[in-house]
């Protein structure tokens, strides 16, 4: 073989080695979240994680969320009205804070409770099973094994998130709770196959027993992603360096407004 072309092919291959590695580490997760017992899901969603980004692709209403470690913000891009906006982790964490001090000085204990909530934690090793126990809420949470990285940054991604779906859905459960069980997961070396919510009770009806609804997600698992996972990661990219930015308040407007 000429030694050009054996050294060019030497050199395609060690790329291509070293492109096969990092794609390694990628990884996908599909999700579907139910209210009691149905077996119609409340709302479904893919997220992709290609290196430390992660691409969140929520079904209805469509809307892609990438969350960008490196930058240290979360683009939202809306396909239908090619728009998007950003909002950085600083606000973001700024937000959250605000809630969590709001609801420590608040006079009803039941609010100062979700301020920083404390949890029984029971763990069983065998079957992965954690359940974080409180007088309020309750979360039961199967998990299986997983590699260390990939671990670190989808419970990363979580809490963004958690974070970001307390801005845009003011009505959602309150994250404080779910980033407590999430930072006691984080370091534990695994992913959630499905996680039980058990809200706390609005009136005491929802006290009696059988009354209070449980919510639950069921995560489906990708490692490595296919290819078409993959590149609709790779579109969001496109779309992200076309769509029209606005301003975050002008693009949840146009979000909600249809």
């Amino acid at each position: 073989m000429n030694a050009f072309f054996s050294k060019a092919w030497l050199g395609m291959a060690v790329v291509a080695v070293i492109a096969a590695a990092v794609r390694a580490g990628d990884f996908a997760v599909e999700s579907r979240v139910y209210v009691g017992d149905g077996d119609r899901p409340l709302s479904e969603s893919l997220t992709v994680f290609v290196g430390e980004m992660a691409y969140d692709f929520l079904s209805d209403p469509p809307e892609i969320t990438i969350v960008d470690p490196a930058a240290k913000r979360v683009r939202l891009l809306n396909p239908g009205k090619r728009t998007q906006a950003e909002i950085d982790f600083a606000t973001l964490g700024m937000f959250t804070e605000r809630l969590r001090q709001r609801l420590a000085e608040h006079e009803n204990r039941d609010f100062r409770f979700f301020a920083r909530p404390e949890f029984e934690i029971i763990h069983d090793a065998a079957s992965g099973m954690f359940e974080f126990d409180a007088r309020r809420l309750r979360y039961r949470v199967q998990t299986f094994r997983a590699d260390p990285a990939q671990a670190e940054v989808y419970w990363r991604t979580s809490d963004w998130l958690c974070r970001l779906n307390l801005l845009l859905q003011p009505g959602s459960p309150n994250p404080l709770a779910r980033l407590e069980v999430n930072a006691a997961l984080s370091g534990q070396e695994v992913l959630p196959r499905t996680v039980e919510l058990t809200p706390a009770p609005k009136n005491l009806i929802d006290w009696l027993p059988q009354r209070r609804t449980v919510i639950r997600s069921e995560h489906v698992w990708h490692v490595p992603p296919p290819a078409a996972m993959l590149r609709r990661a790779s579109d969001a990219d496109r779309a992200a360096s076309e769509f029209r930015r606005l301003p975050l308040p002008d693009y949840l407007g146009k979000t909600t407004g249809g």
